[in-house]
């Protein structure tokens, strides 16, 4: 979303996070300032190259990066552009447990005593996330239209209930070689949240009875129909096609 932002010193946290340390930081500044040469300083986009060149050469050497940073989905047409051979799988799902995983992931973070900072991006409306659905629907719905051998969409709802037909799919769809060891759940010690991201896949109930009232529920449903959120429609996000 913002490219320079990793040539910054010190980079940004994530980009921190990323690139495994600061010192990894700071030969990314290095390596770039390089590649200018006499043309002086990189586009964007050639920053961009860069960043996933030097994580897949010097970073994790023998693997293959991967970027899934949820708001990059608003930015398909720019990574297809940049990556014309990428491969960009989109995790559909039912909009009323988007709206029910988000009050209970807000209701988790304010029971830790964590403050706004952290938990702002949760607090929004069921007709905030509406309005988040629409714009995600047309960027997708572009970039298959654009690229439609480049982007699965997986429903959540199809992963969950049968996660080694779903990666196997997806391993396919990617040209990777299925291995059994990405069933098996990252145990990282301290989890409080995200809890379900050290256990295996399998599917569990939204909690909707809890955190979404029926008015609501109906509200979504109603408004996502009335504004035909799908080409990939309503049946995909609700997980019941296999629209891929």
């Amino acid at each position: 979303m913002k490219p320079r932002s990793a040539l910054q010193d010190p980079a940004p946290q994530m980009t921190q996070a990323y690139l495994q340390g600061e010192a990894q930081c700071s030969r990314f500044r290095s390596f770039v300032a390089s590649l200018g040469g006499e043309k002086g300083e990189l586009s964007e986009a050639d920053v961009i190259r860069a960043f996933f060149y030097f994580a897949a050469h010097y970073v994790y050497p023998g693997r293959q990066p991967l970027e899934k940073t949820p708001a990059h989905v608003r930015k398909l047409g720019r990574m297809l552009e940049l990556f014309p051979l990428a491969r960009v799988v989109v995790c559909t799902r039912d909009p009323v447990s988007i709206v029910a995983s988000y009050r209970k992931r807000l209701a988790a973070e304010k029971a830790l005593g964590k403050g706004v900072d952290e938990w702002g991006w949760l607090d929004r409306t069921a007709e905030q996330l509406i309005g988040h659905f629409e714009q995600i629907t047309e960027s997708i719905l572009d970039a298959r239209q654009r690229w439609p051998q480049q982007v699965f969409v997986a429903p959540y709802d199809w992963m969950t209930s049968t996660p080694e037909l779903a990666l196997r799919a997806i391993c396919d769809f990617a040209g990777l070689a299925f291995v059994a060891e990405v069933l098996k759940p990252k145990e990282v010690p301290g989890r409080q949240v995200d809890e379900m991201l050290s256990k295996p896949i399998t599917r569990r109930e939204p909690d909707i009875d809890t955190y979404v009232d029926a008015d609501t529920e109906r509200m979504i449903l109603e408004k996502l129909r009335r504004c035909a959120l799908c080409g990939i429609d309503l049946a995909c996000w609700l997980g019941q096609t296999d629209n891929f």
